[in-house]
């Protein structure tokens, strides 16, 4: 990874320069740089678990609407429970928030999940669908999802080298898997929706393995929680003697 200068501004940051991992002062927990969003905001994924719990994203997965993240009874109000009490009152003064999580429907699993013309293909079927990072409104009406802490979307798994449906022997020395161990060996939620599918009497979501592959699993089944938050654009940080970037409070 590229470094960074001691006290440079969030916004100065240019995209792969993700200054290796971030830790807080006082604070064992380290994070490791998804991307920098547009307008300077660095977005950044727990290099961890929350905990070594699995948790629903929803108990109904027999609607469309039980397939966002923004509906989930589990993993959104537990994300939002972690953050309101482990993160500090100073700590969340550097958290931005606004439209800066995508929920929408954008890549399928199985091509029986979107309804297409006869003989054509569906294009969000992953086989089809060139990953991007744009977020515009789904099918649903859903597009971004405005809370200060949440998960990755597909898209973002994606473009950190994820694959989708690749086994479970895949050399796992990838982007978003360079963390602790167990990020090798157990599912993490994504909060992008896969679609109804199997007859449309099931809804599925994605999920991955460790930081690798990207799997097609229902809403009820039990995954691990990583958050992700993005820091303001003026956010300042150093580096300290063990070769960590620290945040400035």
């Amino acid at each position: 990874m590229a470094e960074c200068q001691a006290g440079e501004a969030a916004s100065e940051l240019e995209i792969r320069k993700s200054c290796r991992q971030i830790y807080k002062a006082g604070d064992p927990m380290l994070w490791r740089i998804v991307r920098v969003n547009e307008e300077g905001t660095v977005r950044i994924i727990l290099d961890e678990y929350i905990d070594l719990n699995e948790y629903k994203l929803n108990d109904d997965n027999k609607t469309a609407e039980a397939l966002y993240y923004s509906n989930s009874t589990q993993a959104k109000q537990t994300l939002e429970n972690w953050y309101a009490t482990r993160l500090t009152a100073q700590e969340k003064a550097k958290v931005a928030t606004g439209n800066y999580f995508c929920e929408a429907f954008k890549m399928s699993y199985h091509r029986t999940f979107n309804e297409t013309q006869p003989g054509e293909p569906d294009l969000t079927h992953y086989d089809y669908y060139t990953s991007n990072l744009e977020c515009t409104k789904d099918v649903n009406g859903k597009q971004y999802y405005s809370g200060a802490v949440a998960t990755l979307s597909v898209d973002e798994a994606l473009h950190a080298g994820g694959v989708v449906r690749f086994g479970f022997n895949r050399n796992h020395d990838v982007y978003l898997a360079k963390g602790v161990k167990t990020l090798n060996k157990h599912n993490w939620w994504l909060m992008s929706p896969t679609g109804i599918g199997f007859g449309y009497s099931d809804g599925y979501s994605w999920e991955m393995l460790g930081g690798v592959s990207v799997y097609c699993v229902t809403p009820k089944q039990g995954n691990y929680l990583r958050p992700v938050i993005n820091l303001k654009a003026d956010t300042t940080a150093h580096y300290d003697d063990n070769g960590y970037f620290v945040i400035d409070l």
